[in-house]
């Protein structure tokens, strides 16, 4: 797929945009009793999640990413680093798709098959988060279906 496919994003997460899925997420978590309840959204890592949203969208600009290069960008931040008390993978998955979502586009891969990257990612501390952006930016590119104009 070319960059003609995929242009920059329109919209971007930004803190209030996150609090909003993150609540949404923790509401819906903990009323189907799918495992460990997620903390308060303000009980987060202080500093982390604004440079996370600040350092993609900079990038971004400076280097002219399209769609996919940023949810590839925002998915590797979110799955390395220690944002949340709990919850970084499943969050990482999560901010990346309500991210391509926003901007007209799903990621055609599997709940199970973002979740075990992300696990996979969180684990590897010898990559470097560049060399693992770079390596699956055109994965999701090549996985991202643009939702239908009406």
């Amino acid at each position: 797929m070319t960059k003609e496919k995929f242009p920059s994003p329109n919209l971007w997460l930004d803190i209030q945009l996150c609090e909003t899925i993150y609540r949404v997420y923790k509401r819906e978590y903990s009323r189907k009793k799918l495992g460990s309840p997620l903390p308060d959204f303000n009980s987060r890592f202080g500093g982390v999640l604004e440079s996370i949203l600040g350092s993609v969208q900079i990038k971004a600009s400076i280097l002219g990413l399209d769609v996919a290069e940023v949810a590839a960008s925002y998915f590797v931040k979110f799955a390395k680093s220690q944002t949340f008390f709990d919850g970084n993978k499943r969050l990482a998955v999560v901010f990346t798709n309500m991210f391509l979502i926003i901007n007209g586009y799903s990621l055609n891969v599997p709940p199970d098959g973002l979740r075990n990257l992300a696990l996979m990612l969180s684990k590897d501390r010898k990559t470097d988060v560049n060399v693992s952006i770079r390596l699956l930016s055109p994965i999701f590119r090549d996985n991202i279906i643009e939702f239908e104009k009406r």
